[in-house]
């Protein structure tokens, strides 16, 4: 069987290719170097930080299962501090949960592909950091970045000498509203159509594009404050924003600890329910 991989905009002709070929191409972002480098690492490295992501997936699952979002909204304004630290451990569930997907895909490919052995160089860090925001990348660069980029520089020609410099702000904004119409798309199929169009919509696309804006103006305006000050910009910026975020992936169903519990949430909460000092640090779903 062959498959015809159409590509009008750029060329307007097909490019045929076989199934093959895509199946190399999909599994090669695992890899580092276009030529598979000295296999000197063992299967053994990584079950062990695939094992170390689930239980941090557990355990961060099961306090999360114990909040509604809701409920750590409200903390915004009651107990702000705990609120910074509720949506830090918010983040860190949501990169538990990636990195074991990753391992998960790793171990995949190491036994199917490699027969139990790996090189060094194809690591986690390299395929989340590098390899899957790479792929990503080529996706947004050839659309919507430059198609924008283009119509936006072509119409600019005429009235500003600073046509290349809006253009490209243009095609970073465009960049994320797709990834927001992405992320849309997500949650509609998630929480269903009633949910997300009384609930939900506009969520992730207003904050794409507020974080898209906020981009622009930290690479214009910025770029020259010292690093402390431009993180401590992000935290406060987080702050406000990461609620349009949190809200409709956890409460539409995206990520959901209340209908899929993890193993570990009852022997902690009878632990904490053993410990009264650790309540207050827990939601009230404890069963």
């Amino acid at each position: 069987m062959h498959l015809q991989l159409i590509d009008l905009v750029y060329t307007g002709r097909s490019v045929p290719s076989i199934p093959h070929h895509i199946w190399t191409a999909a599994w090669s972002g695992l890899r580092n170097a276009k030529q598979p480098a000295e296999k000197d690492k063992h299967i053994l490295h990584i079950v062990i930080p695939l094992a170390v992501s689930l239980a941090c997936s557990d355990v961060l699952g099961s306090w999360v299962a114990s909040f509604t979002f809701s409920e750590i909204q409200e903390l915004q304004n009651d107990r702000p501090v705990f609120y910074v630290i509720s949506l830090i451990l918010l983040v860190l569930f949501m990169t538990a949960i990636m990195n074991l997907i990753g391992y998960i895909l790793h171990l995949f490919y190491c036994v199917v592909l490699e027969g139990g052995t790996y090189s060094s160089t194809d690591s986690l860090t390299d395929f989340w950091s590098c390899r899957w925001h790479q792929l990503m990348k080529s996706t947004w660069t050839a659309f919507p970045y430059r198609p924008t980029y283009r119509a936006m520089d072509r119409a600019l020609t005429k009235y500003t000498t600073h046509h290349a410099t809006i253009a490209r702000a243009f095609g970073v904004l465009s960049v994320f509203a797709a990834s927001g119409l992405m992320h849309e798309f997500t949650v509609l199929a998630f929480s269903g159509w009633t949910l997300y169009t009384t609930t939900f919509v506009g969520q992730q696309m207003l904050f794409f594009l507020v974080n898209g804006l906020a981009t622009i103006v930290d690479q214009s305006m910025l770029m020259t404050l010292p690093n402390v000050c431009r993180r401590l910009v992000m935290i406060a910026f987080l702050y406000f924003t990461a609620p349009l975020f949190f809200s409709s992936i956890f409460e539409g169903g995206v990520i959901d600890g209340h209908s899929s519990p993890p193993y570990s949430n009852q022997s902690m909460y009878a632990f904490v329910k053993a410990h009264p000092s650790l309540q207050p640090y827990f939601g009230p779903h404890l069963d």
